[in-house]
């Protein structure tokens, strides 16, 4: 990482993420990754179901490696205050007790890190929470066309299947949960200078 100093605001710099260098950048990766879930879920290719799961899959690694941005970028007092809000595990330390006190106060914030972390190392370790799920059904429903938005070409029914996700709230379309991640972490970054100038 590399520090560059505008307007007096000290700004972090990655080195090695090609255009994405700031938690700005990434929090614009991350809505991006949810347009094209979303996107994804009202295709018909045959394809479409594990293009969703790829998008789905890459915005929860965003999401949650968003958290690894904030917390390298943050000053030494910053993070000692979010720990105050973390609570105090004796297995958890420094980062892990952020990404556990983030989780606290954004539930999806807290599936993002399951679905990230199942992906990275594909078995369960002493933070897993089993309850979140991922192999629950595909939502599927069709749209009509309505009339007056119909234009030449388009289709009469639009059909989507939707990711679904089981967590302790129950069963919820992925992209809400990152929806939801998303606009937490962008206010947590919002609150905390991260996004002015960047």
């Amino acid at each position: 990482m590399e520090l560059e100093a505008i307007s007096g605001f000290a700004i972090v710099e990655a080195l090695r993420t090609f255009q994405i260098k700031s938690i700005g950048d990434m929090l614009a990766k991350l809505d991006w990754e949810i347009e094209q879930l979303q996107a994804s879920q009202f295709s018909q290719g045959a394809q479409s179901v594990n293009f969703s799961s790829y998008f789905a899959i890459n915005a929860a690694l965003t999401a949650f490696h968003v958290c690894d941005w904030i917390w390298h970028t943050g000053t030494q007092q910053q993070r000692i205050s979010w720990l105050q809000f973390a609570p105090a595990i004796s297995t958890t330390k420094g980062k892990t007790r952020f990404q556990v006190g983030l989780k606290n106060q954004c539930p999806e914030f807290g599936v993002c890190r399951e679905i990230a972390n199942s992906f990275k190392h594909l078995t369960d370790n002493q933070f897993t929470d089993k309850a979140i799920l991922t192999d629950v059904p595909l939502f599927e429903f069709s749209v009509p066309a309505s009339v007056g938005s119909l234009r030449a070409g388009d289709p009469l029914v639009q059909y989507a299947k939707v990711l679904m996700v089981r967590s302790r709230d129950g069963i919820t379309p992925v992209a809400h949960v990152l929806s939801k991640t998303y606009d937490f972490l962008e206010d947590f970054c919002e609150k905390n200078g991260f996004l002015g100038g960047s």
